[in-house]
């Protein structure tokens, strides 16, 4: 897919649906920001040439993306050129998904679906429909690169325009053929993909190796890129927050020398509350975040003309009421997850840490090695059981949620799902960190040992209907498990009558997805382990919350004596998750600004057909920078209304600012400013 602007959110909104066995190496060319010269890519070809030259050698594929794809590109026609082993294939573009090209065979070239398939596989927000150019340059692209692909999908002969590059050899499966589907057998620039023991296709035996050589070479360009940083801009009305922008471009532009950090720094201090200029934050708002004077200059290019940036967050109108604060559930866990935060924030390293060492007496291996382990390693395969996902997934949303509250964010209501609502419940009070921690360690233990097999199947369609083809075809073995949002319910129990079920709908055009998980939770499988959980959740201490829990049992705030009673969680375990008329109750009671505490925005994307008037933020994102998403999220949030607390969200950068580097004209609200 081509797309303006070399948008990297795109790639990397389904770089994870390939395979988390890549390994991406961020190229930053001296210039960085700018157009590259030629002789620093130049150079950097040919230290990539030699240093690499050893282990170019067998079948693999080669990966990049935008800069990096164009350093691949001379890379294998230069080996080429002379005569050399070059990769069997180079794709350069940002085009489908292999997981998502099954979608196109059938996909309609109108504008409608192509936008929604285009929302589907990027994981972009729907907010990039407010950019009408950038939505017609991503679905005329795409509906170009869909003719060509339909005319040429079984002839190998013609050099398509978009692949995707990863290396490969002979060991750790990345993708079958069967996934894709017929087009990722074509060819590229005359290098055939390659295809080993029976239609895998595979990452180096000697990865280690390899990436150790990889970084070697590029120690030079692989410098630790500037730290992320927040600009917010706020104003009475939206003409004046667009000349605000402007008149910051241009201040940038104009003072190459201005220490960014300090100029991010004396904005949002501006724009809060009782600020150093007397000027608190006015009603419409907008924000970036940004690395360096491109990032900077392109976010407020979009803010000023009404344009499209990813780093850029769309002026909005703040709002008052309770920020809801959502605790994604198992499924999401992906390794690496936190590990950027650990190494940046000392709350997040200081919690993350506390809470895994509790953990680690019910475990084999120590929590963080599993959950900070290189993907495609044996400790990051562990992070899949549900043993190890669970603690996971608790420890890192815990963490991250004393993060954000040391930032000055604080939930009006807090909601789970599944073993999100444990760490709802704790964070609100009920549960001491101790207990909390036994108790997961339990629940993930127990659910584990339960009889493996069964089938969950996501299924498109109210529950209702989902109900009646359950009394029709279910005979008794399947259960619904959730109901996500009012057209999204899973089923879950026996594999037999699960598949009768899904079927059945199927037949009357309503989509079902298998579900990739190793029990069938949520069902009759559970049942054995019940009486034991119910041991554990008895032998631990409950207190009133000190934060409204949303529950997933009853969708609506559950009280002090539901969320004490040992017996609740028990049938957490066992009964549907209604997340779902949970989001529509927070909705129905004013919440409007909703913030994702997990590793994706698993929640964010179901709750916005309960809550469609509200405002949505998350904090992590699979193969994005954890300090930038994270940021992006507090940024959206002050958007919507909230009030961090900047210095500490700034840190030391807070304390090494020069006394003024803004002019006070441009730190005052822009409404009265001169275009």
């Amino acid at each position: 897919m081509h797309h303006a602007g070399g948008d990297a959110s795109l790639f990397s909104g389904w770089q994870h649906r390939l395979g988390e066995d890549l390994e991406v190496v961020p190229v930053n060319l001296p210039g960085r920001g700018g157009e590259p010269r030629a002789a620093d890519l130049d150079e950097l070809v040919d230290r990539l040439d030699e240093g690499l030259a050893p282990l170019l050698t067998g079948p693999h594929l080669v990966y990049g993306h935008s800069l990096g794809g164009l350093v691949g590109y001379e890379l294998v026609r230069r080996r080429a050129a002379r005569g050399l082993r070059a990769p069997e294939a180079l794709f350069v573009g940002a085009f489908p998904a292999p997981e998502a090209a099954h979608t196109l065979e059938s996909l309609d070239l109108d504008e409608d679906a192509l936008i929604e398939f285009v929302l589907e596989i990027t994981g972009m927000p729907r907010e990039v429909l407010a950019y009408p150019d950038w939505v017609d340059s991503v679905t005329t692209a795409l509906r170009d690169d869909l003719a060509v692909w339909r005319t040429h999908r079984d002839d190998p002969a013609p050099r398509l325009p978009c692949p995707i590059h990863v290396f490969a050899g002979t060991a750790d499966p990345l993708v079958h053929r069967d996934r894709m589907t017929g087009w990722a057998q074509r060819t590229t620039s005359g290098f055939r993909l390659h295809e080993v023991d029976g239609g895998h296709f595979f990452v180096r035996d000697n990865r280690a190796e390899f990436l150790d050589l990889f970084h070697g070479v590029l120690a030079e360009y692989v410098a630790s890129p500037p730290p992320a940083l927040p600009w917010v801009l706020s104003a009475e009305d939206g003409a004046g927050l667009a000349r605000q922008a402007a008149r910051l471009r241009t201040h940038v532009e104009q003072h190459p020398e201005l220490d960014l950090g300090s100029a991010a720094f004396a904005l949002a201090t501006a724009t809060s509350a009782g600020g150093g200029t007397g000027s608190a934050a006015r009603p419409h708002r907008a924000a970036l975040v940004a690395t360096d004077r491109s990032e900077a200059l392109a976010a407020l290019t979009a803010l000023a003309e009404d344009g499209f940036a990813p780093n850029a967050v769309p002026a909005a109108l703040a709002g008052a009421g309770p920020t809801a604060f959502l605790f994604t559930g198992q499924g999401s866990q992906r390794p690496g997850m936190g590990r950027e935060l650990h190494a940046e924030y000392p709350v997040f390293a200081t919690a993350i840490e506390e809470i895994a060492a509790r953990f680690d007496r019910h475990l084999e291996q120590p929590l963080l090695e599993v959950m900070f382990a290189p993907q495609g390693s044996e400790p990051a395969a562990l992070l899949h059981l549900t043993r190890y996902a669970q603690p996971a997934l608790f420890a890192l949303e815990t963490a991250l949620f004393r993060l954000v509250t040391d930032w000055g964010l604080a939930p009006g209501q807090v909601i789970g799902h599944s073993l999100g609502e444990l760490v709802a419940a704790h964070v609100a009070g009920v549960f001491t960190l101790d207990d909390a921690c036994e108790l997961v360690a339990a629940r993930a233990r127990l659910m584990q040992s339960a009889p493996a097999g069964g089938a969950m199947i996501a299924i498109a369609a109210d529950e209702a209907a989902v109900a009646e083809a359950i009394g029709r075809h279910g005979g008794g073995r399947v259960d619904v498990a959730a109901v996500n949002s009012p057209g999204a319910t899973v089923i879950s129990g026996e594999q037999e009558q699960a598949e009768a079920v899904a079927a059945a709908l199927a037949a009357t055009g309503v989509k079902t997805t298998r579900l990739r998980v190793s029990h069938a939770f949520h069902s009759l499988h559970m049942d054995g382990i019940l009486e034991e959980f119910r041991a554990a959740a008895r032998a631990v201490d409950y207190r009133a919350p000190r934060i409204p829990v949303v529950s997933n049992l009853t969708g609506r705030p559950a009280g002090a004596d539901e969320l004490g009673d040992p017996g609740y969680w028990v049938e957490h375990i066992r009964r549907p998750v209604r997340f779902a008329q949970g989001i529509g109750w927070l909705a129905e009671h004013g919440v409007r600004t909703f913030l994702e505490l997990g590793p994706a925005p698993v929640l964010s994307a179901l709750a916005r057909t309960a809550a469609p008037e509200g405002g949505f933020a998350h904090a992590l994102r699979a193969g994005l920078p954890e300090r930038a998403t994270l940021l992006t999220a507090v940024a959206t949030l002050f958007t919507l209304g909230a009030e961090p607390d900047w210095p500490a969200v700034f840190g030391p950068v807070a304390d090494r600012r020069p006394a003024l580097v803004l002019p006070v004209d441009l730190l005052a609200a822009a409404d009265g400013l001169p275009g």
